[in-house]
Formats: structure tokens, sequence, C-alpha cells
């Protein structure tokens, strides 16, 4: 989340994130402060801003493949997820019902898979002349080594 706030000394705008800790911002014009979260007077006559959204960079390795980008956005993601499943609570209720939602069609998916799997039979091969007759070979086979011994 960022916050945009007036620089006292050349009354221009400055956004920098609020969710990094405790950071030094600087604007244009060389004004530095040390930005706080936790300090109240940092929020007084400053504004979130709601509508920025940072955009992602494709993340490539030294060959140029992606699927290292893609394992850290699926890590990320399943983060954020385990993030939402812990403050659930707190979450809007439209952000509640949406994970109500998922967990239940993973539920039902799992639930019609194992069910799939339990009771549908599987078919069984029909056994060709190849099969019959190796049958046959092994059966006697094994009757005359039985009868000699």
């Amino acid at each position: 989340m960022y916050l945009i706030k007036v620089c006292p000394s050349c009354q221009n705008k400055i956004r920098f994130p609020i969710d990094k800790g405790k950071i030094q911002v600087k604007c244009a014009c060389g004004y530095s402060f040390l930005a706080d979260p936790d300090n109240p007077q940092l929020y007084k006559n400053s504004r979130f801003d709601l509508n920025y959204k940072r955009v992602k960079k494709r993340i490539r390795n030294k060959e140029g493949s992606f699927i290292p980008g893609i394992i850290s956005i699926f890590i990320n993601r399943l983060i954020n997820f385990k993030y939402k499943l812990q403050n659930f609570r707190l979450l809007p209720s439209a952000e509640q019902n949406k994970i109500i939602t998922i967990i239940g069609l993973i539920v039902i998916i799992l639930l019609i898979i194992s069910l799939i799997y339990f009771f549908c039979p599987v078919p069984k091969k029909v056994p060709d002349e190849e099969d019959i007759a190796l049958q046959l070979f092994n059966y006697a086979v094994c009757c005359s080594s039985s009868f000699l011994f």
C-alpha cells in the first residue's frame, strides 16, 4: 500500500510504500524524512493511494526460461492464500464467500474423483491367443516339472 504526502519544502506530492517498514523517503527537491508506519504523525495531511498498481516484471533466469518465475509466482500465491485463510475472520464478506466457494469446489472435485476411482470397475483385459498359449505353456511346464520330481 502506498501513501501520498505533500513535501513541506516544495509542495510536490511524494508517493512511498508504507508496507516496507521504516524507510527513508527523499523528494526530488532534496528534502528527506524517515517514514515510520507506526507513527501516527505520518498520516496527517496525507492520503492513501488505492489506485496504484505495481507492474510485475517477468522473471527470467540466466538461460531465459520462465520456469523459475512461474514457480516463484505459484509459491507467492500459495503464501497469500495461506495468509488469507489465517485471517479469514478479518476479510470482507465477498472475499470470504470466494474462498468458501473455491474450497467447496475442490472438495466436490476430490469427492467425484474418489467415487469414480473406488466404485467404477476396471475393465479386465480380454486374453488374446498369445496370452492363452503362454498360460498353457506355463501350466504344462509347471505340471511336467512337478511330475518329474
